[in-house]
């Protein structure tokens, strides 16, 4: 890869990672490892991968993870002892327990990627010549078991819960006039009633208890359609594990490399395309643009193989994924802005 495109994606991939806090000084020098531990290979030591060990290498995301683990168990707990001491009939409602559970799950989702990555680069090149780097070994073996644990609950978890679902071969009855107006009066007439109804189906419904706190795995997805709600999910995770296998097992065959994650790529444009499986069409198409970004960068790889000897030529196409990549994030953020503003502006009026 050319020194310009290189360096540039060297600054994303530190802000991603939040390796604008370097711990990894301070991690070797807490658990003794040596200063002259390098990399799985050259292209993972540029990228910022400096140490094939995955305690180095996660410094600051697995001190976040224990932070909203902690905080998720402690808000947990508290809620067990206040249900205890109101007694089995008033259960609390508080929503700190749940709000700190969607805090790590959404966690989980955004570190998916570089908890996958960095335990396979330590495994890849497992020693125990220190007890140290033993240490670092079982950690990653535990990142690993945690990682596919994780995929297994997100795909359960879809099939678990009961959503509603608009699939079946009945008809939707439309009600005559008559019907509209009992209904009306009915409503009018008995504020109270339809209050308690609705207290009910909450207080009985299985989705409801679920995703106060599992919510977040549901956010922005179609759940009245169980394919759609379930193979977005399911395809996220699979996807970085497969990126990540790709990566660390075929490192030494980079065409092999290209040709695996563009059709990873291409399989999901495809359920992007086809399913759009997020409630707001805006938002289905803002992901089917960022698939394609991903797929026309894939295609410059191509340009950095030793297939291409120019090296001027390789360095001209860097600045061509320096552009797309530009594009991608100024798209993204002019609507997330516009969405925050417009938000704002309609809490202002209200």
């Amino acid at each position: 890869m050319p020194g310009n495109s290189a360096h540039f994606l060297k600054t994303l991939l530190d802000v991603t990672r939040l390796n604008f806090i370097d711990l990894s000084g301070f991690v070797r020098n807490v658990f003794g490892f040596s200063d002259s531990l390098d990399g799985l290979n050259p292209v993972f030591f540029q990228s910022g991968y400096d140490s094939h060990l995955a305690l180095v290498n996660l410094g600051v995301l697995t001190g976040i993870a224990i932070l909203l683990l902690a905080a998720w168990l402690i808000m947990f707990v508290v809620q067990v002892v206040l249900n205890k001491l109101k007694g089995t009939e008033e259960k609390s409602e508080t929503k700190l327990e749940p709000w700190a559970c969607n805090f790590f799950v959404r966690f989980a989702y955004l570190a998916f990627l570089e908890f996958t990555l960095c335990s396979l680069i330590n495994l890849a090149k497992f020693t125990t010549e220190t007890g140290s780097e033993l240490l670092s070994g079982l950690y990653a073996v535990l990142l690993l078991v945690c990682v596919v644990a994780f995929m297994l609950f997100n795909t359960a978890l879809f099939f678990i819960v009961k959503v509603p679902s608009t699939q079946g071969n009945e008809k939707t009855k439309i009600p005559d006039s008559e019907t509209i107006v009992s209904e009306t009066n009915r409503v009018q007439t008995d504020k109270s009633a339809v209050q308690a109804d609705a207290e009910e189906i909450v207080s009985t419904n299985p989705e409801f208890k679920v995703n106060s706190r599992f919510e977040t795995a549901y956010l922005g997805l179609n759940t009245k359609h169980k394919i759609r709600s379930t193979l977005y999910p399911t395809s996220f995770l699979t996807r970085r594990f497969l990126y990540c296998l790709t990566a660390v097992l075929l490192q030494h065959r980079p065409l092999a490399q290209i040709i695996l994650i563009g059709l990873q790529s291409l399989y999901m444009l495809v359920i992007l395309t086809k399913y759009r499986p997020f409630d707001d069409p805006n938002f289905n198409r803002l992901q089917v643009f960022n698939e394609a970004c991903i797929f026309v960068a894939i295609c410059h790889l191509y340009w950095f193989t030793d297939y291409v000897v120019d090296y001027e030529t390789r360095f001209l196409i860097g600045w061509s994924l320096i552009a797309l990549v530009l594009v991608c994030i100024l798209v993204n953020s002019g609507l997330m802005l516009h969405r925050a503003l417009r938000t704002l502006y309609y809490a202002v009026l209200r």
